[in-house]
């Protein structure tokens, strides 16, 4: 008990100590760093909107497994629809419908197969799988 007295008095008492008064912030430094750095919205919004090129930086040949993979881990960011070119949906920016719709792509690719797997490329529905 102690020593468990001991070392929450001495935490506290450094975290009264620590202060953020002694740091100050050079504006000018700040601003001569925006002023020399890179604008890249340009080729970033190039990147998305061309669902080629895209597709082409991601992998080019578009397989089964590497959509399962994507969709499995990182369907949530819409990383397994832009692997088949059909560009990025702002849906999966939001956690849950992501999430959702991610885990029915999944299961849908594994159960139907190839022909499943066709209905996702090049296609920029958010349901990609109803007709």
């Amino acid at each position: 008990m102690k020593k468990l007295f001991f070392t929450l008095t001495l935490v506290f008492g450094l975290a009264t100590l620590a202060s953020a008064n002694t740091y100050k912030l050079n504006n000018a430094s700040v601003e001569a760093k925006f002023a020399a750095s890179q604008d890249v919205t340009t080729e970033l919004t190039a990147l998305t909107s061309n669902t080629e090129n895209f597709s082409t930086i991601l992998g080019g040949d578009q397989s089964k497994v590497g959509f399962l993979v994507r969709a499995f881990f990182c369907g949530s960011f819409s990383i397994h629809r832009m692997y088949m070119g059909s560009g990025f949906m702002w849906m999966y920016c939001i956690p849950v419908a992501g999430s959702l719709t991610a885990f029915i792509d999944f299961w849908y690719v594994v159960f139907k197969g190839d022909e499943a797997l066709s209905k996702y490329s090049n296609n920029t529905k958010f349901w990609a799988f109803k007709d």
